[in-house]
């Protein structure tokens, strides 16, 4: 069984509150992403009918009702004149992502990007903010069927307001001590949903970023795509962007060049392992809804035995590109 699972299932877990429960929940049978990210612009006909929720859980700042947390419609949604500038843009992004890879793909959405009302920047994301947005997720995952988590947010060096972060250690012992994050992690372990994160975008062949290097995480890499001639077959290379740590990398997912759509149907190619986080998370919520059977094991040694090898540009290590027409078919 995959050390990260392991580690996963044998943790101990901690009771945490509840929050404000949903009021609606999806069809069941859809496959259902929680996106962890800035805002969404829901006015895109993109997204007709994908939306199955928005939430809004900021750490500074307040939601559109004024307070730190806020459900319902128009509650991840920012002005068209601040969501496409500092970055905001980014939960959009990949948002559509995930309806360009299934156009079934319910998407629960959560904001977490509070905002300067002054100058319209967006004020800081810590642990904390990240803890309260998966504690949602477990408080609702049942009422939405929520089959896996994607946030396209990570932190090369993490910080507290109150508590600096030091990097201690050799090599791959370099991955933020937050237990709060980790048993939440854990818990949605527990109950069948993986949470998936970036490795990052630093050139770093040795460290992934945070929370990606926790290790009952799923770790995504950005790769790129060659397609190949007559004579040589199509193949898959990890993207020399792409962070990378041999021991605790899950998979590979498209990284480079992905055509992406932002407010306003603004298209962008979009480069880095935040494309390939919704992406693979929304394959294995595709797996996981064509197979309700299969368990969380199953369904993660079912993408692991499918993916197609992935070699490193320097062909230094052998990953695994998740292949999702050929985990549906096995």
């Amino acid at each position: 069984m995959n050390k990260k699972l392991i580690m996963a299932l044998v943790a101990t877990l901690i009771t945490l509150p509840l929050s404000a429960k949903a009021a609606e929940p999806t069809t069941k049978q859809l496959p259902t992403i929680a996106i962890i990210d800035t805002a969404l612009d829901t006015s895109l006909s993109l997204f007709k009918d994908r939306i199955a929720y928005e939430v809004c859980i900021v750490e500074f700042e307040s939601c559109p009702n004024g307070k730190p947390i806020m459900e319902g419609p128009g509650s991840a949604v920012l002005p068209s004149g601040i969501i496409s500038k500092h970055g905001l843009d980014h939960g959009t992004q990949m948002a559509s992502l995930a309806v360009k890879e299934n156009m079934t793909v319910k998407i629960v959405f959560i904001r977490i990007a509070g905002i300067n009302p002054r100058v319209g920047v967006p004020k800081p994301r810590t642990d904390k903010t990240v803890n309260m947005a998966l504690d949602w997720v477990i408080d609702n995952q049942s009422k939405f069927n929520i089959q896996a988590v994607s946030m396209s947010q990570s932190a090369y060096n993490v910080t507290r307001p109150t508590l600096p972060f030091y990097m201690s250690g050799p090599e791959t012992d370099y991955c933020p001590k937050f237990p709060e994050t980790e048993n939440r992690i854990n818990k949605l372990v527990s109950l069948g949903v993986p949470s998936f994160f970036p490795a990052g975008n630093d050139r770093d062949y040795k460290r992934i970023a945070w929370p990606a290097c926790i290790q009952s995480s799923i770790s995504v890499g950005a790769s790129i795509t060659y397609m190949g001639t007559k004579t040589a077959p199509m193949y898959h290379e990890m993207a020399s962007i792409s962070n990378l740590d041999s021991k605790s990398i899950d998979f590979f997912a498209p990284g480079m060049a992905i055509s992406a759509i932002g407010p306003n149907n603004v298209i962008k190619n979009i480069v880095g392992t935040s494309a390939s986080t919704v992406i693979a998370a929304t394959n294995w919520a595709t797996i996981k809804s064509a197979k309700p059977q299969l368990t969380y094991s199953q369904v993660y040694d079912l993408i692991s035995r499918t993916s197609t090898p992935i070699k490193t540009f320097n062909q230094a290590y052998s990953g695994k590109f998740i292949d999702v027409v050929k985990a549906l078919n096995d």
